[in-house]
């Protein structure tokens, strides 16, 4: 007759297993300002790990509230925080102010970006704090 081994976990309960804390699929951080500007175009600068966040959105919204954007990337020649050195800021061409005011882009844009990606988008009214962010 063979011995059996007596097991050290009751069954399906394994001790070394267990976790401390929940893992979770991580949050992105997203940045956003408004830029000021003297012409008729508006501009949004982001701090974003990756472009496509911004481009999807601004896609939907294209034809909608403005004409056309233009997105690019400013790199920063004095690093402020130590941690962000570029931008992706965007042009908005033909702005229709009428149907959305100013004031309430930034709502809109950051209920579209936490709907469709896993992000926590931050709106910084003061763009002197958007750059030390």
């Amino acid at each position: 007759m063979l011995k059996r081994r007596k097991r050290r976990y009751p069954e399906c309960d394994y001790g070394h297993k267990e976790r401390r804390w929940p893992r979770e699929r991580p949050v992105w951080r997203v940045a956003l300002a408004v830029e000021p500007t003297d012409d008729g175009t508006v501009r949004l600068a982001f701090h974003v790990p990756h472009p496509i966040l911004v481009r999807t959105v601004f896609n939907k919204l294209q034809g909608m509230l403005f004409a056309d954007y233009q997105m690019t990337e400013e790199i920063m020649t004095q690093i402020l925080n130590g941690k962000c050195f570029s931008a992706w800021v965007v042009t908005v061409s033909q702005p229709d102010l009428h149907r959305l005011s100013l004031n309430e882009w930034p709502t809109m844009i950051k209920g579209m970006m936490e709907r469709r990606f896993r992000c926590e988008v931050t709106y910084f009214d003061n763009y002197e704090k958007f750059l030390n962010t």
